[in-house]
């Protein structure tokens, strides 16, 4: 096996770990961006965590019903398409805010929408996660290897920068 071997066989586990780091960062950085955005167009707190809630409970609704989207989908396109639906409904908020005007019900639409699919897309993700690291020949443990890519952008410090 050649050098270049190993790096083609590993660039896919590679990329499906920073497509998790990514998508968590994400995740995270529009739960705090999201009830801090309605605190600050409507001034009410009441209302910042109605957003809050939104953004959250339906983590909690397809964490028990998304296994069936996953099953029907595949593990690589259940992922795909979390992170493109998340990606694009969480777009939405200022592009519909700064152009034609977003009202707090369709806010409300949206942040659920754009979190439904996060816990089946995270659930995805980790079902990749063994046949990736077995054919990249990973050597550690893959599992504590993704969960890692997972955690870090919901514990790194807000004011220092990776690297800094």
């Amino acid at each position: 096996m050649s050098a270049q071997d190993g790096k083609r066989r590993r660039t896919p586990l590679l990329a499906l770990l920073a497509a998790t780091g990514i998508s968590y960062a994400g995740n995270t950085m529009t739960l705090v961006a999201v009830p801090w955005f309605v605190l600050q167009t409507t001034g009410s707190a009441g209302l910042a965590g109605l957003a809050a809630f939104f953004a959250t409970l339906p983590v909690a609704l397809s964490a028990g019903l998304g296994g069936v989207l996953v099953d029907r989908l595949g593990y690589r396109r259940a992922s795909i398409t979390a992170d493109v639906a998340s990606g694009v409904t969480i777009a939405l908020v200022p592009i519909l805010h700064l152009t034609v005007g977003l009202p707090f019900w369709g806010l409300l639409a949206l942040v659920f929408l754009g979190a439904l699919l996060d816990a089946p897309g995270h659930t995805a993700r980790s079902a990749l996660v063994p046949e990736l690291a077995e054919e990249a020949a990973w050597p550690w443990s893959a599992p504590p290897v993704h969960w890692t890519a997972s955690s870090v952008p919901r514990v790194w410090p807000a004011d220092r920068s990776p690297g800094s």
